[in-house]
């Protein structure tokens, strides 16, 4: 019984313990706005300056279709939530590469998502329960030059990769 205490006791204060910080981390870290976000007006004045259709979804966030040809299209999301850091602004572009409702993702799929991001120049693959999510990150202030280009480098990958995931265009 003794030992049982003496070992309760040292896990409680290896709990207790927070985890060490370094020089700098703040600067790192992505801090996480928790509010609901508003529709941010900027992406809409630079998706209008393209021409680029779009949908704003209960989030705030620019549902974007893009027609990639040969009957196919993949939709994007450009997240209106900005994360900051002490120096910049990041904004996120999302698209799916698998969408699936289970809370797992094969051994298989998951090593081929590992595989693809070193091959990436911007984004990469993350996983959201059982589905295949490309994430895009860019500058908050982006140019409706840069915005439109990342636009279409996420839903080229995205639709790439439901190529070799899914039968058939349901993204």
């Amino acid at each position: 019984m003794r030992l049982f205490l003496i070992l309760v006791t040292c896990a409680a204060t290896l709990f207790a313990i927070p985890p060490p910080t370094y020089a700098g981390d703040e600067d790192v870290q992505l801090e996480r706005d928790t509010r609901k976000p508003k529709r941010d007006t900027t992406v809409e004045a630079k998706l209008e300056a393209k021409g680029t259709p779009y949908v704003v979804d209960d989030d705030g966030d620019y549902r974007i279709e893009v027609n990639l040809g040969d009957e196919r299209s993949q939709v994007v999301w450009v997240r209106s939530v900005i994360y900051e850091t002490r120096s910049m602004r990041v904004r996120e572009l999302w698209t799916y590469g698998m969408r699936s409702n289970t809370d797992r993702m094969s051994e298989k799929v998951a090593n081929l998502l590992l595989a693809r991001n070193p091959e990436l120049i911007v984004g990469s693959w993350s996983r959201i329960n059982g589905s295949a999510l490309y994430i895009l990150r860019i500058d908050a202030d982006a140019s409706a030059d840069i915005l439109d280009n990342a636009i279409d480098i996420a839903a080229w990958e995205g639709d790439d990769m439901e190529r070799k995931l899914v039968k058939g265009d349901d993204l």
